[in-house]
């Protein structure tokens, strides 16, 4: 869903999905956010998040501080890099269940279904 307008109108909303996709790397307590945004899924929603592993990590650092090929700050923007163990802490933060997780793009990056 692409919103724009007053967040007031979308609160009444429930979805059966909500995705946030490269988003909880950058966040300092994504855990927050998650909790806020549970209010708005469906009984059975489930959150879809991709992020970054802790794989990724070293070839980021790589790209942008050896090769500079990528701006560092877009490096520095990442908060934390994760893994199977960092999301079922996130899960258990959020009295979510982990359902689902892999990584995926050679593991630099993470698939989780928390419901």
């Amino acid at each position: 869903m692409n919103y724009e307008g007053n967040i007031s109108s979308i609160k009444k909303k429930k979805f059966n999905y909500i995705i946030l996709g490269t988003v909880v790397e950058h966040l300092d307590c994504p855990e927050v956010t998650t909790n806020f945004l549970k209010q708005f899924l469906k009984t059975q929603g489930i959150f879809v998040i991709t992020a970054s592993s802790i794989y990724s990590k070293w070839s980021l650092q790589f790209m942008a501080l050896k090769l500079k090929i990528t701006n560092p700050k877009m490096m520095e923007a990442h908060k934390k890099y994760y893994n199977f163990y960092e999301l079922k802490i996130l899960a258990k933060k959020t009295n979510l269940r982990l359902k689902e997780f892999y990584f995926f793009l050679l593991g630099f990056n993470t698939f989780t279904i928390l419901k």
